[in-house]
């Protein structure tokens, strides 16, 4: 993700970081899907897609920009 990725300032990377945890704090099923799938080292099947997607979805609408998908702002 260009979020973190040289140049950008402390408080730019802090801004994102602050958005990311935004979202993951969120009680959305995708959040828990894409959580339980990576850190119980699960299959990434199509439902570990599916969530990651609107997980993706979520961080872009909270204003990230270099997340991957369609929408996305390079």
């Amino acid at each position: 993700m260009r979020c973190f990725t040289p140049p950008r300032g402390v408080d730019e990377v802090v801004t994102d970081l602050e958005r990311i945890l935004a979202v993951l704090s969120l009680d959305i099923p995708a959040v828990r899907t894409v959580a339980t799938t990576l850190l119980l080292k699960g299959e990434h099947d199509d439902a570990f897609r599916l969530a990651r997607d609107e997980l993706f979805a979520a961080w872009r609408a909270a204003g990230l920009t270099g997340v991957p998908g369609p929408g996305a702002s390079s």
